[in-house]
């Protein structure tokens, strides 16, 4: 191995690295928002208060899932021209938070948590969009900055000097819709400083002589954010359903832990972007099986050895870490992320129609599954079942593009 190859290894590991620990930051930091806001907060109001947070959340996480790699495989064959429209959302989407802002401050609103809330849900879409049209150009730490530690942070350090002061929701909701705005200046002086130069215009893309459809790609991302979105919330509503809210209750701390292992993939797929872009059939690298799923392997043993003590610490005495259900957690954890990679890879190779057909395959799966199990089995039920669901959505994208390109390499999936 020369050495340039070996201080490209190094490079990647390292962005890896950083990039995996802003994800897992976040995720603390969008945690612990919640305490001071409990404690500033009447029930009611922090009910409300965690809906709005929560929906902000999901939003980011629907951004950030198919249209990342949509966005990320643009920047790369078309950097300027991606540049440019993904440069016109956000300052799009800065204006409109900045003037719902002033209206909400300065003249009477009939509904002003509503306009608020909206605030916060779109002070999310700009840095996600930010981040993975800059992993598309080879600026990955600066982009996961963004949504992962610039926002968060104001986030956190307003909803704590909030509660020094003293407000009440529609205060606090305010505060975060104007550290979205704010976040959002930071995220377009961040493009205008990365704006990469003009390039001649890409080859038009076909496939067997035929051009490859944009809404085709569309398609494909959105039913990916579907599924993501299924598995993400159809455990918690059939456990609720079927054994009640207590039973949820204890099951949350442990289902949190598990899920943030997800960010070992996100930091791989930043690092990893360029060679994973450059596949040309698809395929699931080695190197890329090998090394998420052995640092899945060095996280897990570690939080597995933290969260027995960490849970009735943090969540209060009556809850606890469930290791039957972590274990399965974990894997389906682990399983997510060669499935993130596997996608992100297919969007490259531009099989559209393989993407569409496994993740319509998984919602099924998800849907069926999930539920039923949460009913017989509950909490045990639910895990293993989201296991199972990722294992089918990652063998639908996997064991058909194997046979297809055995068929024929040129034939589109």
């Amino acid at each position: 191995m020369t050495a340039v190859a070996s201080s490209g290894m190094f490079a990647r590991g390292v962005t890896g690295t950083v990039v995996t620990g802003m994800s897992l930051a976040s995720r603390v930091l969008a945690l612990l928002l919640l305490v001071p806001a409990a404690r500033l907060l009447s029930t009611s109001d922090f009910g409300v208060f965690s809906l709005a947070l929560g929906l902000a959340i999901a939003v980011a996480n629907v951004v950030g899932g198919a249209p990342a790699d949509l966005t990320a495989t643009a920047a790369s064959s078309a950097p300027a021209r991606t540049w440019r429209l993904v440069t016109r959302v956000v300052a799009t989407l800065t204006l409109v938070e900045a003037a719902l802002v002033a209206v909400v401050l300065v003249a009477p609103v009939p509904a002003p948590l509503v306009v608020l809330s909206a605030v916060v849900c779109l002070s999310a879409i700009g840095p996600v969009l930010a981040m993975n049209l800059l992993r598309g150009l080879d600026r990955p730490v600066l982009g996961a900055a963004l949504p992962y530690a610039v926002l968060p942070v104001g986030r956190a350090v307003v909803a704590v000097a909030a509660l020094h002061v003293g407000t009440d929701l529609t205060g606090l909701m305010t505060a975060l819709a104007a550290v979205g705005t704010v976040v959002g200046l930071l995220t377009l002086t961040a493009l205008v400083l990365t704006r990469p130069a003009a390039t001649a215009a890409p080859a038009v893309l076909a496939t067997g002589g035929r051009t490859r459809r944009p809404l085709l790609a569309v398609i494909a991302g959105a039913t990916v954010s579907v599924v993501w979105l299924t598995i993400g919330q159809s455990g918690a509503i059939a456990l609720s359903a079927a054994a009640g809210p207590a039973v949820l209750a204890a099951f949350v701390p442990t289902a949190r832990l598990c899920d943030a292992l997800t960010a070992i993939g996100i930091g791989y797929k930043a690092a990893a972007n360029r060679a994973l872009q450059q596949t040309p059939d698809g395929a699931l690298p080695p190197r890329a099986v090998l090394g998420v799923l052995g640092s899945f392997a060095v996280a897990a043993v570690a939080m597995c050895c933290v969260a027995p003590v960490a849970v009735p610490a943090v969540f209060g005495p009556e809850l606890r870490f469930l290791p039957g259900p972590a274990a399965a957690l974990i894997g389906a954890a682990a399983l997510s992320s060669l499935v993130a990679v596997k996608i992100q890879l297919l969007f490259a190779a531009r099989r559209y129609r393989r993407i569409v057909v496994s993740s319509a395959v998984a919602c099924v799966v998800a849907v069926g599954g999930i539920g039923a199990c949460a009913a017989v089995w509950h909490t045990e039920g639910v895990a293993a079942a989201t296991l199972a669901t990722t294992a089918a959505w990652l063998s639908a994208l996997t064991v058909p593009a194997t046979a297809l390109r055995t068929r024929s390499a040129g034939t589109p999936c």
